[in-house]
């Protein structure tokens, strides 16, 4: 299993790279930081048309994480288990 991360510092600026990346390399789970954007603003479709689920925290220009995997995901959840939500 292929598993990449990247601090990919504003994802809008860069999702046509990723995506690129994403075809020729084709991961099987590629974690991003700092994307840079709000859940409602990260492009899950165009994940989704390379054949890949996602998932993503974020609140804006300052943070933003996310999980892209073909191999699926399951019982995601934000936060801390203490019930922090950071």
């Amino acid at each position: 299993m292929r598993i990449v991360t990247w601090n990919v510092n504003s994802l809008k600026a860069r999702i046509d790279r990723v995506e690129a990346w994403i075809s020729a390399v084709g991961p099987d789970v590629l974690c991003l930081q700092e994307t840079k954007m709000t859940d409602e603003a990260f492009p899950h479709e165009r994940f989704t048309a390379l054949g890949y689920e996602s998932a993503h925290h974020g609140e804006g220009r300052w943070n933003g994480v996310a999980v892209i995997s073909r191999v699926g995901l399951t019982n995601v959840r934000s936060g801390f288990a203490d019930g922090r939500d950071d």
